[in-house]
């Protein structure tokens, strides 16, 4: 009695299916793939194609040109120690101590930091184009005592807004800048604090934080 086998001819037949689950399967990838390189903020996707590429970015609107840029403002404003520029996955921050602008609760800045800002926000600007702004107002943890603000959200609201406003005014599309205030809710990193008095960490925290992204 012969036993039954299926025809080779079925057997081939059959082997579309493999070729299909490879498919479906390298599809389910790429789309991953696509989805995750859409959720990835600037600073990080523009650090792993210069890895990649084992060299700087060609094109001439990037992130890291910009920190150069603005690292040559602030030095010929003298600003270099008081004004802090980090590349991160973020984006790049631009970070201003509180007290190079702002006095102690107030949100209106000094009149001789008009003319610096205006230059830095400027060379901030000519990246509209391809990027967008975030103003970041921050606070240290003392509570505030003043009758203008009723809370250190209000004083940091006030203080990134005010910023916001000379942003658009150096061309930056009103469209594309966005206000955060955070208090003292975001404090600096352990690391950013060593060997520092406590007046000196306090003076850190009280800072505002524009954001290319």
């Amino acid at each position: 009695m012969k036993h039954w086998r299926p025809s080779r001819s079925r057997a081939n037949n059959e082997g579309w299916l493999t070729s299909y689950a490879d498919l479906i399967t390298n599809l389910l990838i790429f789309f991953v793939l696509i989805i995750s390189a859409s959720q990835m903020q600037n600073g990080k996707m523009e650090r792993i194609i210069e890895s990649m590429n084992n060299k700087k970015s060609s094109p001439s609107m990037t992130l890291a040109k910009a920190k150069k840029e603005l690292e040559k403002v602030l030095k010929e404003q003298n600003l270099e120690k008081q004004v802090s520029v980090d590349l991160t996955d973020n984006g790049l921050e631009l970070a201003f101590q509180s007290g190079v602008m702002f006095a102690s609760g107030s949100a209106q800045i000094f009149e001789a930091m008009d003319a610096p800002l205006a230059i830095v926000l400027d060379a901030m600007a000519r990246y509209r184009e391809k990027y967008h702004f975030a103003v970041e107002g921050h606070t240290d943890e003392t509570p505030i005592r003043s009758d203008a603000y009723r809370s250190n959200w209000e004083l940091s609201s006030a203080r990134a807004l005010v910023v916001r406003d000379r942003l658009e005014s150096s061309g930056a599309p009103k469209t594309k800048i966005r206000v955060e205030a955070y208090a003292d809710t975001h404090p600096l990193k352990p690391e950013k604090l060593q060997n520092l008095t406590r007046d000196e960490v306090l003076s850190l925290h009280r800072r505002v934080v524009i954001r290319l992204y």
